[in-house]
């Protein structure tokens, strides 16, 4: 189990006032420091829970957000990155922009221009309403100019540069400090200030504190400006005189007016009350690691944020109170932990929403927030104390006493709330009381609260308080128990082989039941029971989803059953039967979940089926779970996430992998727990959730107009996109595409937009996640763009962005030159009026004539010709089909494979995208054809088929390449992802359909995978490559089975398939 992530370390003392005291001792520094601060201990910060959105590739120091919303980040060697939630546009080096791309700091002002420091380039300012850049440099004998034209990368928080309260800027560089001022006479000038010993300082960190004080922190130590003299002087009170010739990066006032200064040596405060702390690096006491402290962010929760330059990864935190460090740090099995395991943290950042920055070395961007979302992940453990048994759970159950029991496919848990702590109950061979089988795969209660446990060996009862069985019938496999409305000793079972079975615990005794069907395959079909669902109305009254076979209904009492539908589930009847849940709410309404059509409800009275299709739901997507809250939602299970759909306000909100989920596929298992509490199962473990939890951002974003072009070219504009108000598109030129954005950094991938063209448009266009619009050959006039766009939770902005377009017509649509033209040639036109007339109208009357009988002679031609061209092509696409298509399975065969191959390579150079290659073979497909015939082994091959294609998808190249061996190309979305996840989701679908499909054989192939570039002829590569690690993989098996094999060796529990 993966719980809520927790910070690391000890909780502070109690804390109370101290007045009247100056403490200057180190073992008083901490009561000086409460004394300082707010009344009470400063608690422990609660977890945060990180997302990732942006990864530049590129060292990165610093960030900013400006007033606007827009986040900046400073790079070391690109200039400096605007970033909006969807796309990064860089300010670089050029004629009309940066003088170098070396920047290390950026500094908005109280007019909302963006300085920037750089090194070797000197002061660039970067002013949104002119859209251009000013820069300052050094110029030699020239003592107005700017003092030196580097300044330090070394403090991460953009301090070199200091807009003061008179809105002075003072800078910061190599050569210690100058201030920015402006005459009449001189215009805009540098005012150097001196250091009191006349020695130039290295400055790293600038710091008006609120008394209104310069704080200067350099290569040399801590000093401070005085005012009287106009010179800076090394601070060398108490023990921060200390700091002489040390280098001081970085600086900090906190809420409660307490100076920190962190460097090489370490953190070191001038508290408010008059106390020192210093805490070195390396301090066993507090936790600090030993490294150089280059950025320092205060908590608004308690305590400081410190960011470092190489060698230290993570999140550290330091609490004033407790006097310790706590870290976050990356954790590969969650993806809301931090996001690099390797890189330290440059630079944080707390916006406007409450989100804070995380900024890695190599431009890795996470935002954290406080809140961890409504879920909690549940994987498997080897310890048993602290996590489930396995990622595959069969079924869960809370007792009166609010114990959770969760069946797995390595055993039964126990798990109390309160203690937070499991224990596992296992099967063991020859022991008596022990679960009859490794794999639990169903769990119920009857009527008498006793607890029931299903299993390949059957059905077994488990005392709660002795922890043993003490009752087992064999059946077949059991993967549903649901408990009869009317008898305390009747289970109904649903299994894989022999559908619904009637258990009676008192005797010990089952029957099957089935439907009378028709055909085998019928019963084939509707002999698979997944799920057994009791009517809430009538209990006498079970459902069961059938997946390709729809639903079916039995009464117990009576012993009848109904099937629903007889032809497909759509309206008019046609469409697969792909059910893969049935729900009935509260309102005894039924919902039924299907692995092609989406979410239908279900008429039970007319036997109907209706899609269920609000905007935010996809049919297309396979819906694995369904399970409903106690407010009436109902939770899907899909294989694009978890989805929440409110039925009465059509609202539908969909939950991904950064929002807290192990994993966007979910499996056909699910419950409801007494309490609230949901739980589904994924291909990655099962995650609980907590509706009541569920957080809504009520928070409409701010849009902004972030580019123009034309054709794909960049307008030259006078203002920053986000700064205009208005444009002027001149005859021909009158067509422009247009990008806005919301600043919603929250999953800004789920941010939703729309615009439109006041004067040409009368309803608003919608444009998806994607804030992009285009307009073409716009009539001359004059129109208002309007753009608006909803947060991730689909509330709208109210006004949202505007610009005004004005169209120039052409100068012969002006209404000047149309009473010139018209003035000079009315004349001339009313006399050639009438003889032109009488011309026009004899040649109309002999070309229409000549027109009509070639056209109809032509028209005859072209159908004789269209005719053969048709047979023409459908012949030579059937000749070429068969050239390319393995009769057997349908898919590609080896010249196929090769020929989509190069087009495949062709596309992924062309979007820079990787190519992955799955390359497998069954190992047992010689026995299964010696041992079972010819006639089997097609049937194999062409299961192996269908799996193929059903895991790996349409967006992939699948081939039979010969005899048992098949081939997957497609292109990876993730170079870092793209292979575990499709063969492990693969391996799982396989493992499966192996243990629920009923067959004297197993389907056993060895993968290797390979991934490449998309270069000119890499396809044969690949091959290679994963040639040779399905070569290993098959050895590797083969060694396994000679283990096995031997005397004592172990079962292998069946998994679950997903349909």
């Amino acid at each position: 189990m993966i719980p809520f992530r927790r910070e690391k370390g000890a909780k502070g003392p109690p804390g109370g006032k101290i007045k009247g005291l100056r403490i200057w001792a180190g073992a008083l520094a901490l009561m000086a420091l409460v004394a300082g601060g707010a009344e009470g201990t400063l608690s422990s910060a609660p977890p945060l829970f990180f997302t990732h959105p942006l990864h530049l590739g590129m060292e990165v120091y610093s960030l900013l957000q400006d007033r606007d919303g827009f986040l900046w980040i400073v790079t070391a060697h690109a200039g400096v990155a605007k970033y909006d939630g969807q796309k990064v546009h860089f300010l670089k080096e050029g004629p009309q922009g940066l003088s170098t791309n070396t920047v290390v700091a950026a500094l908005e002002d109280r007019r909302g221009r963006i300085w920037i420091a750089t090194a070797g380039g000197g002061l660039n300012v970067y002013d949104k309403d002119t859209n251009s850049v000013r820069v300052f440099r050094h110029r030699e004998g020239d003592p107005y100019s700017l003092n030196s034209d580097t300044f330090s990368y070394k403090n991460h928080g953009n301090q070199v540069l200091l807009e003061d309260r008179a809105g002075g800027l003072w800078c910061g560089t190599l050569r210690g400090v100058s201030r920015l001022e402006s005459d009449d006479r001189r215009g805009v000038f540098f005012t150097p200030v001196p250091f009191a010993d006349g020695v130039p300082r290295t400055v790293y960190a600038l710091l008006e504190d609120r008394r209104g004080k310069i704080w200067v922190g350099t290569d040399r130590g801590l000093s401070r400006l005085d005012p009287s003299k106009g010179v800076i002087e090394t601070w060398t009170v108490g023990s921060l005189g200390e700091l002489e010739g040390k280098a001081i990066f970085c600086l900090l006032e906190d809420r409660d007016g307490n100076l920190w200064a962190g460097g090489d040596s370490g953190l070191h405060g001038l508290l408010a009350s008059g106390g020192m702390r210093h805490i070195p690096p390396g301090d066993p006491e507090s936790g600090l690691p030993d490294m150089a402290i280059h950025s320092l962010t205060e908590d608004p929760r308690g305590g400081l944020i410190l960011g470092s330059d190489l060698g230290f990864p993570g999140l550290w935190r330091w609490n004033p109170v407790s006097g310790r460090c706590t870290v976050h740090r990356h954790d590969a099995g969650d993806v809301r932990s931090l996001g690099s395991s390797s890189l330290a943290v440059r630079a944080t950042l707390w916006d406007r929403q409450g989100t804070l920055w995380v900024l890695h070395g190599t431009g890795k961007l996470d935002g954290g927030t406080s809140s961890g979302g409504p879920f909690r992940i549940w994987r498997r453990e080897k310890d048993s104390s602290k996590g489930i048994a396995a990622d595959v759970v069969g079924g869960l159950v809370r007792d009166e006493e609010g114990i959770l029991w969760i069946a797995t496919f390595e055993g039964l848990d126990r798990y109390d709330p309160e203690k937070d702590s499991f224990r596992r109950f296992c099967s063991s061979p020859g022991r008596e009381g022990v679960l009859p089988h490794r794999a639990a795969t169903a769990l119920g209660k009857d009527r008498r609260d006793r607890l029931w446990v299903g299993s390949p060996a059957g059905i077994a009862l488990f005392d709660r308080a002795s922890g043993e069985v003490v009752r087992h019938t064999a059946t077949p496999t059991v993967y549903a128990i649901c408990p009869d409305a009317y008898s305390d000793d009747i289970l109904w079972l649903g299994t894989m082989d022999r559908g619904l079975l009637r258990y009676d615990a008192s005797f010990g005794t089952w029957r099957a039941l089935a439907p009378d069907l028709p055909s085998a395959e019928e019963r084939r079909v509707h002999g698979k029971v997944w799920s057994v669902v009791k009517d809430r109305d009538h209990p006498e009254l079970l459902w069961m989803p059938i997946f390709g076979g729809g639903i079916d209904r039995f009464d117990t009492r009576r012993e009848l059953w109904d099937h629903w539908p007889r032809e497909g589930l759509s309206p008019d009847g046609r469409g697969s039967k792909k059910v893969t849940a049935i729900l009935q709410d509260r309102r005894g309404r039924f919902w039924v979940a299907t692995a092609d059509r989406g979410l239908l409800s279900f008429d039970r009275d007319r036997g109907t089926f209706h899609p269920v299709s609000p905007e935010g739901l996809s049919g297309g997507n396979p819906i694995w779970s369904l399970e409903e809250d106690l407010r009436g939602r109902i939770w899907m299970g899909t294989d694009g996430g978890l989805v929440c759909f409110d039925a009465d306000r059509a609202e539908v909100r969909t939950f991904s992998l950064g929002e807290g989920l192990p994993s966007e596929s979910f499996l056909r298992r699910s419950a409801a727990t007494e309490d609230g509490t949901l739980w589904f199962m994924t291909t990655e473990g099962m995650v609980s959730v907590s509706p009541d939890a569920l957080e809504r951002n009520s928070t409409p974003p701010p849009v902004y107009l972030s580019a123009l072009r034309r054709y794909g070219v960049p307008l030259s504009l006078d203002r920053a996109p986000e700064r205009l108000q208005e444009l002027t598109l001149r005859w021909p030129e009158n067509s422009f595409e247009f990008d806005f954005v919301a600043l919603n950094y929250l999953f800004p991938e789920k941010n939703r937009y729309a615009y439109k063209l006041e004067g040409l448009d009368d309803r608003w266009f919608d444009a998806g996640d994607r804030g992009t619009g285009r307009y073409v050959a716009l009539p001359g006039g004059t129109y208002v763009l309007r753009m608006k766009a909803s947060n991730n939770d689909g509330v709208w902005s109210p006004e949202g962005a505007s610009l005004r377009v004005t169209v120039v017509p052409p100068f012969w649509e002006r209404d000047s030159f149309a009473l010139a033209v018209g003035g000079a040639f009315l004349g001339g036109i009313a006399l050639l009026w009438f003889w032109r007339i009488r011309q026009v109208r004899a040649r109309e009357l002999d070309l229409a004539t000549k027109v009509h009988r070639r056209t109809s002679q032509l028209a005859a031609a072209n159908d004789r010709l269209q005719r053969e061209i048709a047979d023409r092509r459908r012949a030579e696409e059937a000749l070429r089909r068969a050239l390319v298509t393995d009769e057997l399975t349908g898919l590609l065969n080896r010249r196929g494979f090769y020929e989509r191959a190069q087009e495949m390579e062709a596309q992924a150079r062309e979007l820079s995208r990787a190519l992955f290659l799955v390359y497998m073979d069954m190992d047992n497909f010689k026995e299964i054809n010696d041992g079972f015939g010819h006639g089997v082994g097609d049937e194999a091959l062409r299961e192996m088929a269908s799996l193929i294609s059903g895991v790996f998808g349409d967006g992939t190249i699948r081939a039979r390449l010969g005899g048992d061996e098949f081939a997957v190309l497609g292109m990876a979305d993730d170079r870092d992802h793209f292979g575990p996840h499709l063969v492990g989701h693969f391996r799982n679908v396989l493992e499966e359909r192996n243990a629920l499909t009923p067959r004297p054989y197993r389907l056993e192939p060895s993968l290797g995978t390979a991934l490449g570039s998309g270069d000119l002829g890499e396809v044969e590569l690949l091959v290679r490559r994963a040639d040779d690690a399905m070569y290993e993989e098959k050895m590797a098996r083969r060694l396994r089975r000679l283990k096995r094999d031997r005397p004592g060796g172990g079962f292998s529990a069946p998994t679950v398939p997903e349909g």
